[in-house]
């Protein structure tokens, strides 16, 4: 997970967040826990390509990569898959929330997006921060301390 700390910390080297990189970079170090199954998590994503940017983000199903893509296997690594729907691929993601009817109550509150900067804390898996990027969101920016629920939002930015 080291690369995808080390993307983050490129992509966001000239926004607002450049002055927190080292204190963020510490506190990850000293609070990083190692789970059991990182290293064939780390394998799987090592296996998956970068995504040919066939995303939609604005419908309450959230469609990653190339529709004739079969990533099924690699997404059985990663379960459970608690926020969805997510279509990846030829394949629809069996997630154990519908975040779509989140999504649906919470839009109209939040709006408008287009152009704003915002963090969503306890983000799952990332379902919530890809629809707010298909509200037009400048930056959505995601923390969560669940292993699994990073692993799997790294599976789907690099499948973006």
């Amino acid at each position: 997970m080291h690369s995808e700390t080390d993307r983050f910390m490129a992509e966001t080297a000239d926004t607002f967040l450049a002055p927190f990189h080292e204190n963020l970079r510490a506190t990850l170090s000293s609070e990083t826990r190692i789970h059991g199954r990182a290293e064939e998590w780390d394998a799987a994503l090592a296996t998956v390509q970068s995504g040919t940017r066939k995303s939609q983000f604005d419908t309450d199903t959230v469609s990653i990569g190339d529709p004739n893509a079969d990533f099924e296997e690699v997404l059985t690594m990663f379960l459970p898959w608690r926020k969805g729907p997510f279509q990846v691929g030829k394949t629809l993601v069996d997630t154990e929330w519908r975040s779509d009817w989140k999504w649906q109550r919470i839009n109209r509150h939040i709006e408008p997006l287009k152009g704003k900067q915002v963090l969503d804390i306890g983000c799952g898996n990332g379902y919530h921060l890809f629809r707010m990027l298909g509200a037009g969101a400048e930056l959505a920016l995601g923390i969560d301390p669940t292993i699994l629920f990073n692993y799997q939002f790294s599976l789907l930015q690099r499948l973006s």
